[in-house]
């Protein structure tokens, strides 16, 4: 049995039977005629694929190194032949102009080099009913976002919103085409098969919404996961399906509407937006019909039968592969077809009023039917129920509209006026009929907006106005600090800023709760004016938390939620230290890798998903830098772990001052979240001639040794001439812990010792710590860690 496909729009009349007085149009045919399928290039174009090759990370993932990685479905809500999906397209294995799939059947289009697997409309995109999975385990090398993604055409130039997973075998797998902004990963996660990615979308080059799905190798070139007489030998899917053309058929649309289509674009839209069926039409109104299906067989035939009431009334029949266009010698077309009758204008008559039910099928087999009124009462307009939506100061709520169609069903919600009085507000969701408003955090009052509704007929109804009550009072700014506590020794500060509570008995509580939801604990805030905040003890165990705020307001019996305002850790602390020389030194004009190592100081957790930012932009004396991102994976407790891709070529600028020290912070984070801050020193170098060896020629302040250190540590420093110096002990915001050395000093090298003790003799909790040499112009800074 010969199998094919086809791809985009092809409309000619065909025959079909009818039994009807009436004058039936016709048209269908698949989404893609062979020429089309010859003479469609690659859906990653080669400069996308020269971008992406020169912006991946350099990152290996070799957890349990195996020798063969097998792969899970990458297509969430039911898989790749779920009810509501259609896979269009194989790898082409033919390098020349034909086309060939993995089975020698012609399922692909020329060059393409993925598995694509469609969704049915941009509705079902909007949805997000669609994940896109990770077919195996790995780390992710590659993202993009932003990229708009309702394409219905291949744009010159259009870019994909994307990800690329690398996994333990150094192969990678690319997914590609997702919705905009919907993407759940990050560069330099770590992520299991089955673990969401993104959700199916159509950015880039791409004509429907759907997931294009990629294999390569290490050197980047392409892998066929599928095994068959002209494919790989082996398949890598974990189970591999049958081949599409093998599927019994399907329908993934059905519409009957009469939605005005006057010409091939407008058509366009309201197929690919799903609009809703006809409830009512009269009698010139156009009268139209589509259906897609997939892998027909030449002898199938589609039929809709239409009864008036309860009686038959007419019927169209048509067997695609009586088609001029149906290739000959094919048993079986595999994809999308596009079938759709139509009845012109001013083609019925007042005898035709009445209750219709129109029913589809394919052979004897009924997939959809539907039923709807023809009168003579003109179309009435649709409108948007009223709503007002209570919310507090700064609180950001969700919701759905809801809007009237009398005789239809609602197709699309307009914004028509933005908030006019501070808030924001985004239309979502299929129909954009769900809505996130975000309330502003300085005005009690009304903020409107205007809303509209278009019906079933593509006619637009009257404004209504949408009125979110702001009230008081409501949680402004929170913030939770530090955002690393020393587990049992230190606490963390919960804060909060309302606004509007005049007149209104009401308090706040914090939930702290960690990450696996096994622990849970509730503190109340204290008022201060405006300003609510309570310290919370940190228990003993390491562990990773988030806080939520409720506001409870007494006066108006309500109770408000503010979640995920904040989290802290107890964990590690991770710190970061250079990897070259202890000096850290460097000439002007001169170039230096930034190797990192992170050390988990902790001794119980791991910390997960660990990478480090180097915020250099502020630096004068850094020209350049290639980057300022390490990833590191996990770091088990007392563990030190290099970058998995390098470090960070940074290049001096020729006109730094020797002897500057170049003081760069560094946020290390666990899965995206910032816990811990670090700084690490760059010295540029200082030439001086050496006359008397026992007099030091620079100044010199040495790493404190041990480092880390309980209870005591050793601070070496050289001084080349007589002069004030202080050597003083700061906390990582720079509050003054010790004065050590505060007096003249002659030429020469000192040893001073820090017992972990203040300036009032108190023992300080364990975590990080600065030390600062200071002499005239001169300044040093370095770090060190006290253990608990």
């Amino acid at each position: 049995m010969k199998k094919f496909i086809w791809m985009i729009f092809a409309f000619g009349l065909t025959n079909g039977q009818f039994v009807s007085d009436k004058n039936f149009g016709f048209s269908g045919g698949p989404i893609m005629k062979p020429e089309q399928q010859l003479n469609r290039s690659s859906c990653i174009s080669a400069e996308e694929r020269a971008f992406v090759n020169e912006n991946k990370l350099d990152i290996v993932y070799h957890p349990n190194v195996r020798d063969t990685v097998l792969l899970d479905d990458p297509m969430g809500n039911g898989g790749m032949f779920g009810d509501d999906h259609i896979l269009f397209a194989y790898v082409d294995e033919d390098p020349s102009v034909n086309i060939q799939d993995y089975m020698c059947w012609f399922v692909t289009y020329n060059l393409h080099w993925g598995t694509d697997i469609g969704i049915p409309t941009f509705y079902h995109m909007d949805e997000m009913v669609t994940p896109v999975l990770a077919a195996a385990d790995g780390i992710v090398v590659y993202t993009h976002d932003g990229e708009f993604d309702r394409q219905l055409e291949w744009v010159n130039g259009a870019v994909g919103n994307a990800v690329i997973i690398r996994h333990s075998d150094d192969t990678e797998g690319l997914y590609w085409h997702f919705k905009k902004h919907s993407m759940q990963v990050s560069l330099g996660d770590t992520v299991q098969a089955g673990d969401t990615l993104a959700f199916v979308g159509s950015s880039g080059f791409s004509t429907w919404p759907h997931l294009h799905f990629e294999v390569q190798d290490p050197n980047g070139y392409l892998i066929d996961p599928w095994t068959g007489p002209c494919g790989a030998d082996q398949t890598m899917w974990e189970n591999q399906y049958v081949h599409a053309a093998m599927t019994p058929s399907h329908i993934t649309n059905f519409i009957s509407s009469s939605y005005p289509v006057p010409n091939d674009p407008a058509w366009l839209y309201a197929g690919s937006e799903n609009v809703p069926n006809r409830r009512h039409m009269n009698i010139e109104d156009l009268w139209w019909s589509l259906v897609r299906t997939r892998s027909l067989i030449n002898t199938d035939t589609l039929v809709w039968e239409f009864y008036k009431g309860d009686e038959f009334y007419s019927e169209i029949r048509w067997v695609p592969g009586n088609a001029y266009w149906w290739p000959a010698g094919i048993d079986v077309v595999v994809g999308w077809w596009y079938s759709y009758w139509f009845v012109p204008d001013n083609n019925m008559d007042p005898e035709d009023y009445g209750e219709w039910t129109e029913k589809f099928y394919i052979n004897s087999v009924q997939f959809d039917q539907l039923s709807y009124t023809i009168d003579d009462i003109p179309n009435q307009l649709p409108y948007v129920d009223f709503q007002q939506i209570e919310v507090q100061l700064g609180q950001t709520v969700t919701g759905e509209f809801t809007a009237a169609d009398p005789d239809g069903d609602i197709f699309w919600f307009n914004l028509e006026s933005e908030p006019n009085n501070g808030g924001s507000i985004e239309l979502y969701g299929g129909r954009d009929r769900k809505y996130r408003y975000a309330a502003p955090n300085n005005y009690v009052g009304y903020d409107v907006v205007g809303l509209s509704a278009t019906d079933d007929r593509g006619e637009q109804g009257p404004m209504t106005l949408i009125i979110f009550n702001v009230n008081g009072p409501g949680v402004v700014y929170s913030s939770v600090w530090p955002t690393y506590a020393a587990p049992g020794v230190d606490s963390v500060m919960i804060s909060a800023d309302v606004l509007g509570g005049a007149g209104h008995e009401y308090d706040i509580d914090a939930i702290i709760e960690n990450f696996e939801g096994s622990f849970q604990d509730t503190v109340q805030l204290s008022e201060s004016g405006n300003n609510w905040s309570s310290y919370w003890q940190v228990p003993a165990a390491e562990n990773f938390y988030s806080i939520d705020l409720v506001l409870n307001n007494y006066t108006d019996a309500e109770e408000f939620d503010y979640p995920d305002i904040g989290f802290f850790t107890s964990a590690g602390p991770v710190t970061a230290d250079v990897a070259f020389s202890a000096d850290s030194l460097v000439n002007p004009g001169g170039g230096i890798i930034i190797d990192l190592v992170l050390t988990n100081i902790g001794s119980e957790l791991a910390v997960e998903n660990v990478s480090a930012q180097l915020i250099t932009e502020s630096q004068p004396c850094i020209q350049s830098s290639s980057g300022n991102a390490l990833f590191f994976g996990d770091i088990a407790p007392g563990s030190s772990t290099d970058p998995t891709g390098g470090g960070i070529v940074t290049i001096i600028s020729e006109d730094c001052a020797p002897g500057t020290d170049i003081i760069i912070p560094v946020n290390i984070m666990s899965n995206g979240i910032q816990f811990w801050q670090d700084l690490i020193v760059i010295t540029v170098s200082t030439l001086f001639a050496d006359d008397d060896p026992t007099v030091p020629s620079v100044f010199a302040l040495r790493p404190a040794v041990p480092n880390p250190f309980n209870p005591v540590t050793e601070i070496q420093f050289d001084i080349p001439q007589l002069g004030h110096v202080q050597l003083n002990v700061y906390d990582l915001l720079g509050r003054p812990v010790k004065n050590i050395v505060n007096g003249s000093k002659n030429p020469g090298t000192y040893r001073v010792i820090w017992d972990a003790k203040d300036n009032t003799g108190h023992r300080v909790s364990a975590g990080m710590y600065l030390y600062q040499l200071r002499s005239g112009d001169y300044v040093q800074t370095r770090k060190m860690v006290l253990l608990k």
